[in-house]
């Protein structure tokens, strides 16, 4: 669970900047492909300052996007709030995870406890099948194995 926490914490800064990028596209009149975005974030993300360039298509013209200082202090107080929080989130979610989890056990318990028995019962009688006059012969009981 902490695995799939960090990985989407370090996931959030691109997904908002993705956000702010459709966003500051559409305003200018460029309406980009969703994988243009992601890709555009991950250039900016991975600390590219030079152009990116796209597939050209009707519609799509050359334009400068900006980000500000205060769009990069947005993103890391979003980062910050949601790691704060999140420990009080998995808390919750682990707490009505295991009690929807015991309910099931609990209902499921009779059908699970028969069906081991049933399992118990097949293995004893294949090691009578197999084994059985030798078992016999050595006066061992294949349920007491």
């Amino acid at each position: 669970m902490q695995a799939a926490f960090d990985t989407s914490v370090r996931r959030l800064p691109q997904l908002h900047l993705q956000k702010l990028i459709a966003k500051r596209s559409s305003a200018i009149g460029i309406e980009l492909e969703v994988s243009e975005i992601e890709d555009l974030a991950k250039h900016l993300l991975a600390g590219n300052t030079s152009p990116l360039e796209l597939e050209e298509r009707p519609g799509l013209t050359s334009a400068t996007l900006t980000f500000t200082e205060a769009d990069n202090a947005e993103i890391a107080g979003l980062v910050a709030r949601i790691t704060a929080e999140m420990p009080q989130v998995i808390e919750g979610f682990t707490k009505d995870a295991s009690e929807v989890f015991l309910r099931r056990i609990r209902k499921e318990w009779p059908r699970i406890q028969a069906e081991h028995e049933e399992n118990r019962a097949a293995f004893a009688e294949t090691i009578q099948l197999i084994w059985g006059d030798s078992l016999d012969k050595l006066d061992i009981q294949p349920h007491r194995l």
